[in-house]
């Protein structure tokens, strides 16, 4: 009995073993796939005369106070940033890396986001996301907020809309605007904004070719819903 289970170790200790060399490998691979990620990016920088940093530091100042860029868990960078002009535009997309618990409950998060600025757009704050119909409607049972309208059901079951001023943000979401979101948006998207300022958040990061994808979605947003400078929204 005893020889039998002695016998039994050396093989649990390589299936360990494997098991870790397995973990490590996939970690290096990662690592030498995500290299060459941000190096594409680099390079297209390069090659189309836009900024590109590892660290960014591009973000307009007004942008650091959305909820999308504020710190979550610990260990927060913000890493990978590509950025320039598009006409009347400037835009700055980078990855928002943090950590969750510690230990076994230790998690990684990235999100890429993409701040957009025109000096002469003047927007309330608001912040869009998807409505989940479950956790949204416990939400809202402890007076979690959601605008919605009555005259357009489709935008107000699509999405949860917040903002510290209610009356600024119905006028700012006519039925143009709405229609826009319900048009454009792509599950899994979150958006922010305020006075001359939009970012867009999503999860995960991506390679050149999903980022420049990312920029014009987010772009087409931001046109369309902000043609008509001459009015002002803020309170």
């Amino acid at each position: 009995m005893f020889a039998r289970r002695g016998s039994s170790d050396p093989m649990s200790f390589f299936i360990v073993l494997g098991f870790f060399c397995l973990i490590i490998g996939i970690s290096i691979v990662q690592s030498i796939l995500d290299k060459k990620r941000r190096e594409a990016i680099k390079n297209y920088c390069g090659r189309h005369g836009l900024s590109y940093k590892e660290t960014a530091s591009n973000v307009p100042s007004i942008a650091w106070s959305f909820s999308l860029l504020s710190e979550k868990g610990h260990s927060n960078t913000w890493q990978t940033e590509m950025s320039g002009n598009r006409g009347d535009y400037f835009f700055s997309i980078f990855e928002h890396h943090y950590v969750t618990g510690s230990g076994k409950s230790r998690h990684s998060h990235t999100d890429t986001i993409c701040v957009l600025r025109n000096s002469a757009i003047n927007m309330p704050q608001f912040f869009v996301r998807d409505e989940s119909l479950i956790f949204d409607s416990l939400g809202k049972l402890f007076g979690g907020q959601d605008i919605n309208f009555s005259e357009d059901p489709v935008f107000s079951r699509k999405f949860v809309l917040q903002g510290m001023v209610e009356p600024s943000i119905r006028e700012f979401f006519d039925k143009n605007v709405r229609a826009v979101f319900v048009n454009h948006h792509i599950t899994g998207y979150r958006y922010e904004g305020f006075r001359d300022c939009f970012a867009v958040s999503m999860s995960g990061s991506l390679d050149i070719d999903a980022r420049l994808a990312f920029l014009s979605c987010s772009m087409a947003i931001f046109k369309n819903i902000v043609p008509r400078e001459e009015q002002e929204y803020l309170s």
